[in-house]
Protein backbone atom coordinates (compact mmCIF):
# COMPACT_ATOMS: atom_id res chain seq x y z
CA UNK A 1 0.00 0.00 0.00
CA UNK A 2 2.72 2.68 0.98
CA UNK A 3 4.24 1.68 -2.42
CA UNK A 4 1.13 2.91 -4.23
CA UNK A 5 1.20 6.16 -1.86
CA UNK A 6 4.64 6.70 -3.43
CA UNK A 7 3.75 6.30 -7.24
CA UNK A 8 0.51 8.58 -6.59
CA UNK A 9 2.94 11.45 -5.22
CA UNK A 10 5.59 10.80 -7.88
CA UNK A 11 2.97 10.79 -10.55
CA UNK A 12 1.28 13.89 -9.65
CA UNK A 13 4.82 15.70 -9.12
CA UNK A 14 5.72 14.10 -12.53
CA UNK A 15 2.23 15.09 -14.39
CA UNK A 16 1.72 18.67 -12.79
CA UNK A 17 2.22 21.82 -14.71
CA UNK A 18 5.23 23.61 -13.67
CA UNK A 19 6.22 27.31 -14.80
CA UNK A 20 9.70 27.87 -15.35
CA UNK A 21 10.63 31.75 -14.84
CA UNK A 22 13.30 33.69 -15.19
CA UNK A 23 14.87 35.59 -12.66
CA UNK A 24 13.12 39.27 -12.62
CA UNK A 25 16.11 41.73 -13.13
CA UNK A 26 14.40 44.49 -11.09
CA UNK A 27 16.81 47.29 -12.71
CA UNK A 28 15.10 46.54 -15.67
CA UNK A 29 12.64 48.81 -17.41
CA UNK A 30 10.51 45.16 -18.09
CA UNK A 31 9.80 45.10 -14.04
CA UNK A 32 9.11 48.72 -13.57
CA UNK A 33 6.78 48.72 -16.34
CA UNK A 34 5.13 45.94 -14.35
CA UNK A 35 5.21 47.76 -10.46
CA UNK A 36 3.94 51.20 -11.86
CA UNK A 37 1.21 49.96 -14.13
CA UNK A 38 -1.03 47.63 -12.04
CA UNK A 39 -2.90 50.68 -9.84
CA UNK A 40 -5.27 47.83 -7.97
CA UNK A 41 -2.03 46.36 -6.12
CA UNK A 42 -1.36 48.89 -3.37
CA UNK A 43 2.14 47.31 -2.42
CA UNK A 44 3.07 47.82 -6.56
CA UNK A 45 1.53 51.62 -6.51
CA UNK A 46 3.46 52.22 -3.34
CA UNK A 47 6.68 50.36 -4.66
CA UNK A 48 6.31 52.74 -7.77
CA UNK A 49 5.47 55.50 -6.13
CA UNK A 50 8.80 54.86 -4.25
CA UNK A 51 10.80 54.18 -7.30
CA UNK A 52 9.13 57.90 -8.46
CA UNK A 53 10.36 60.23 -5.73
CA UNK A 54 13.74 58.66 -6.08
CA UNK A 55 14.42 59.00 -9.42
CA UNK A 56 13.14 62.78 -9.41
CA UNK A 57 15.39 63.36 -6.54
CA UNK A 58 18.34 61.86 -8.16
CA UNK A 59 17.83 63.31 -11.21
CA UNK A 60 17.25 66.54 -9.87
CA UNK A 61 20.22 65.84 -7.11
CA UNK A 62 22.92 64.39 -9.22
CA UNK A 63 22.27 65.83 -12.96
CA UNK A 64 22.21 69.69 -11.38
CA UNK A 65 25.49 70.64 -13.19
CA UNK A 66 26.52 67.44 -13.86
CA UNK A 67 26.81 66.53 -17.82
CA UNK A 68 27.67 62.52 -17.16
CA UNK A 69 25.49 59.97 -15.46
CA UNK A 70 26.68 56.30 -14.73
CA UNK A 71 24.21 53.38 -16.02
CA UNK A 72 25.53 50.11 -15.61
CA UNK A 73 29.38 50.89 -15.54
CA UNK A 74 29.17 53.33 -18.10
CA UNK A 75 29.55 56.74 -17.98
CA UNK A 76 26.30 58.55 -20.44
CA UNK A 77 26.55 62.15 -21.50
CA UNK A 78 23.44 63.10 -20.17
CA UNK A 79 21.18 66.72 -20.76
CA UNK A 80 19.01 67.66 -17.80
CA UNK A 81 15.09 67.57 -18.32
CA UNK A 82 12.91 70.64 -17.20
CA UNK A 83 10.35 69.91 -15.26
CA UNK A 84 7.47 72.70 -15.21
CA UNK A 85 6.89 74.15 -12.19
CA UNK A 86 3.90 71.79 -10.31
CA UNK A 87 4.40 68.60 -12.60
CA UNK A 88 3.67 65.65 -9.58
CA UNK A 89 4.39 62.48 -8.90
CA UNK A 90 1.72 60.53 -9.95
CA UNK A 91 2.31 62.75 -13.14
CA UNK A 92 5.69 61.65 -13.80
CA UNK A 93 4.74 58.63 -13.63
CA UNK A 94 2.21 58.41 -16.35
CA UNK A 95 5.11 60.01 -18.13
CA UNK A 96 7.15 57.14 -17.40
CA UNK A 97 4.81 54.06 -17.87
CA UNK A 98 4.15 55.58 -21.40
CA UNK A 99 7.90 55.84 -22.22
CA UNK A 100 8.25 52.36 -21.63
CA UNK A 101 4.91 51.54 -23.21
CA UNK A 102 6.00 53.07 -26.48
CA UNK A 103 9.68 52.03 -26.03
CA UNK A 104 9.30 48.10 -25.81
CA UNK A 105 12.55 47.61 -27.63
CA UNK A 106 13.90 49.34 -25.03
CA UNK A 107 12.53 48.10 -21.77
CA UNK A 108 15.35 45.52 -21.13
CA UNK A 109 18.07 48.05 -20.10
CA UNK A 110 18.51 49.90 -16.79
CA UNK A 111 15.59 51.30 -15.31
CA UNK A 112 17.70 54.94 -14.57
CA UNK A 113 18.86 55.42 -18.16
CA UNK A 114 15.07 55.37 -19.37
CA UNK A 115 14.10 57.32 -16.78
CA UNK A 116 15.87 60.11 -18.02
CA UNK A 117 15.42 59.65 -21.50
CA UNK A 118 11.42 59.78 -20.57
CA UNK A 119 11.91 62.81 -18.63
CA UNK A 120 13.89 64.49 -21.94
CA UNK A 121 11.72 63.73 -23.83
CA UNK A 122 8.30 64.93 -21.94
CA UNK A 123 10.27 68.20 -20.47
CA UNK A 124 13.04 69.08 -22.66
CA UNK A 125 14.84 72.00 -21.55
CA UNK A 126 14.13 75.42 -24.21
Amino acid sequence: MRSFYVFLVVSVLCVSPTKLQAKEDIYSGNYWLNQCSDSEDLHKTTFCVGLVVGLRMMTGTFLAGNTFFEIGGDLIPVQPSCEPEGVTNGQVRDVYVAYLKNHPERRHEPAQGLWINAMQEAFPCK
